[in-house]
């Protein structure tokens, strides 16, 4: 367990806006986990992360999962 923990991180935020010209309240949750696996030398992971709120932009209800893999070299 430890050793998944080394090479694991995990972001949580909240965020929140009201509306000066209507009034409304706006908020936004996501938590994200990443994992590097060691057998790329520390190059590779994979992000999964999960959304729900308000778009920023549209003010629209959300319910959004995302998974993802990156690298650098």
């Amino acid at each position: 367990m430890a050793d998944f923990l080394s090479k694991a991180s995990a972001l949580l935020s909240y965020h929140v806006a009201w509306d000066a010209y209507t009034g409304t309240n706006y908020y936004y949750a996501a938590a994200s986990l990443t994992y590097t696996f060691d057998a790329f030398g520390g190059h590779l992971g994979i992000s999964a992360s999960y959304g729900y709120g308000n778009s920023e932009t549209t003010g629209n209800l959300t319910n959004q999962v995302k998974l993802g893999l990156s690298g650098k070299f």
